[in-house]
């Protein structure tokens, strides 16, 4: 058998497929050839995305440095000017007045902090920061100490108790 289509094989491959078989076999081959480029496309997208997720389980996005500092310091400026005021409040509504040395430094320190707190607005560093904290904290002292000396005169009473300013 193999003998006779080798022999005759000229004579059986005289038929040669139409122009319309060889249209959708090309047709075909194009189809496969760009479902292969998508399948390579979404296998590279599918690995880069995979590759993604396991670098960020391994390394957590972490706020910059500066910015951590930058939310300590607003909690800690939060703090300091609810006790402030806390004790601006009681200050204003005692029947004894505050001393003029007390009141002249606290403008001071005030007028210090609001041009601080322009310069952090502009450009925050640490020391700045700092300097803020700083005034705060000293600020908050300084009426912390009228008010003690205010609750030792007879008569005058802490609303909030002698240790709520602790």
């Amino acid at each position: 058998m193999d003998e006779f289509f080798r022999s005759n094989r000229q004579e059986l491959d005289t038929e040669i497929p139409g122009d319309q078989i060889w249209q959708q076999l090309e047709r075909r081959l194009t189809n496969s050839n760009k479902m292969l480029m998508i399948w390579k496309a979404a296998a590279v997208f599918f690995f880069l995305t995979t590759m993604g997720l396991v670098l960020l389980q391994r390394n957590p996005v972490t706020k910059p440095e500066g910015l951590q500092a930058e939310v300590a310091f607003e909690q800690t400026e939060t703090f300091y000017t609810e006790q402030i005021k806390l004790r601006e409040n009681w200050l204003e509504e005692s029947p004894v007045s505050t001393t003029v040395d007390l009141t002249s430094e606290y403008d001071r320190l005030m007028a210090m902090y609001q041009v601080l707190k322009i310069q952090w607005e502009q450009h925050p560093t640490p020391e700045i920061r700092d300097a803020l904290t700083l005034n705060l904290i000293v600020r908050l002292d300084l009426l912390t100490k009228q008010v003690d000396q205010q609750n030792r005169i007879p008569g005058s009473k802490n609303n909030l108790g002698s240790t709520a300013w602790n």
